[in-house]
């Protein structure tokens, strides 16, 4: 790729090569964690699964809030990171309480709000 193109990492990055490439130890580093995310994604999935498969009416919205907590707190634990989704944060003297407060080490840095399967804003 040439300087410039999207998506290109630059040359003056840790670890790249006069190419562009990365250094194979790198590249093993980024296939691990891509596998390692793989379990979080299916436990993600298989509860969000369970819970609409569940034979009792519940808020659709809501069925989606243990496991997307689970899945950021997991993925926190990958990246080497203490991630919390604190639910129904408030946002001081704005309007509204949105689904989650994402912190990492302690740092708020964003907001989740979950709409159910088929709704959006």
């Amino acid at each position: 790729m040439r300087s410039g193109t999207p998506g290109r990492i630059e040359q003056s990055q840790v670890g790249m090569d006069g190419e562009g490439h990365l250094p194979p130890l790198m590249i093993r580093y980024l296939i691990g964690m891509n596998t390692r995310l793989l379990q979080p994604l299916r436990d993600f999935a298989d509860s969000v699964r369970s819970k609409f498969a569940a034979n009792v009416e519940g808020e659709k919205e809501a069925q989606l809030s243990g496991p997307c907590s689970a899945l950021l707190e997991a993925c926190g634990k990958i990246i080497l990171r203490g991630v919390v989704a604190k639910a129904e944060s408030r946002l001081g003297d704005r309007l509204g309480i949105p689904d989650f407060a994402i912190l990492a080490e302690n740092a708020l840095v964003g907001y989740l709000e979950l709409k159910a399967p088929g709704e959006g804003a």
